[in-house]
């Protein structure tokens, strides 16, 4: 693993999560994956820390604090982790993120595939310059069709239409409503 130079400032590695179940053990896949490249880029990053964000829903835990407490599980010293719980969207996020930490310091934002673009305008709109560390690809490069029957429905497919329209009427809900 190829370590980055020590930066003279922090460098956050911002993970936003999904909704997930109450249980550490039960984190969705998708929260799973973030939180695994998020704490690989901590690793691989001098001088880095960990922000989750997410709110509760309906949960009795907010997204974030459940994502913190299996960092700690998996050997993050909880003084390298830090957590905004309040945002219920990623527009408030981004606000969250700039009100607690500012826009001095280097920001990698890992966020599912489908999302990222999503996130990188809002994180953008609101003053950052985030580096996107995509995770969680629905569509993989180099994908190779061995069967004509991939292109017929499925429910992963309907699951991945299901995706990309929910990410399209985000970033058409964003833009009306002014961001």
């Amino acid at each position: 693993m190829r370590r980055i130079q020590s930066p003279t400032s922090w460098f956050w590695v911002a993970v936003m999560n999904p909704l997930i179940d109450c249980s550490i053990g039960q984190l969705f896949s998708s929260g799973l994956t973030r939180l695994v490249e998020g704490i690989r880029l901590y690793h691989l990053i001098p001088k880095s820390r960990l922000i989750f964000s997410g709110y509760a829903g309906n949960q009795p835990l907010p997204q974030a604090e459940i994502s913190a407490l299996a960092a700690q599980e998996l050997g993050i010293v909880s003084t390298n982790i830090f957590t905004i719980c309040e945002p219920w969207n990623t527009k408030s996020e981004a606000s969250q993120y700039i009100s607690r930490f500012g826009t001095s310091c280097k920001l990698y934002l890992v966020t599912d595939a489908a999302h990222m673009p999503h996130a990188i305008m809002h994180f953008r709109n609101a003053g950052l310059k985030p580096i996107p560390v995509p995770t969680n690809y629905i569509i993989r490069k180099n994908t190779i069709h061995k069967s004509f029957t991939e292109y017929f429905p499925s429910s992963q497919n309907i699951r991945v239409t299901e995706i990309v329209f929910q990410e399209y009427l985000g970033i058409l809900w964003s833009i009306m409503d002014g961001d």
